[in-house]
């Protein structure tokens, strides 16, 4: 994350010294483009390190170029599946844009803002709300185990009643490839801070 925060101003120092608008085929243009496909990466890791990114340029780069070039990429990923990708775009907003006057003012800041505010993950919601927040209780996801009798009636052979093996879902659901039960897993509830 450390080399990221040093993007914003490696761009825009090479952003002043380009004449405007950017050619096509420039470097610059080229690195704002595969900076732009990250938004879009079937990779969690990926997506988040976008949000990063954008952090950096946020507080870096001139406003108009970051409005045009990255946020229409970071404002579907305020309602992104993965919770860490809703995470990394919260402190993006709260740090970065709802800090500066500029950004503050627009609507897109404000719908992503409101949409983070009323997220299902507890991490995010203490990210928006700050250290006095509360979050809701948390509510755990998992059925209670079929009984021995349940599992008879329906003439199935009771399952082995060993824990699941290290990574794999209690509830034996398929993971998608990306969900590797890691950091970007899918699972909204968990409580735990990844940052």
């Amino acid at each position: 994350v450390a080399a990221i925060a040093q993007a914003g101003p490696l761009l825009a120092g090479a952003f002043r010294a380009e004449p405007q608008p950017l050619a096509d085929e420039s470097p610059l243009a080229k690195a704002l483009k595969t900076i732009r496909a990250m938004a879009n990466a079937p990779s969690c890791y990926t997506r988040s390190n976008f949000a990063h990114i954008c952090a950096s340029l946020a507080a870096s780069l001139e406003s108009g170029v970051f409005v045009a070039t990255l946020l229409p990429g970071l404002e579907p990923l305020a309602n992104d599946r993965v919770a860490n990708v809703r995470l990394a775009v919260a402190r993006t907003v709260k740090q970065h844009m709802l800090t500066s006057e500029v950004y503050a003012s627009l609507a897109v800041t404000e719908a992503m803002a409101a949409s983070l505010r009323a997220d299902r993950d507890r991490d995010v919601l203490y990210e928006m709300h700050g250290d006095d927040y509360e979050p809701p209780p948390y509510r755990s996801r998992h059925p209670t185990p079929a009984t021995t009798e349940e599992v008879a009636s329906l003439g199935a052979a009771p399952a082995p009643t060993t824990e699941p093996a290290a990574g794999a879902s209690p509830l034996g659901a398929q993971q998608s490839p990306d969900d590797d039960g890691g950091p970007c897993a899918t699972d909204s509830t968990s409580g735990a801070n990844a940052g």
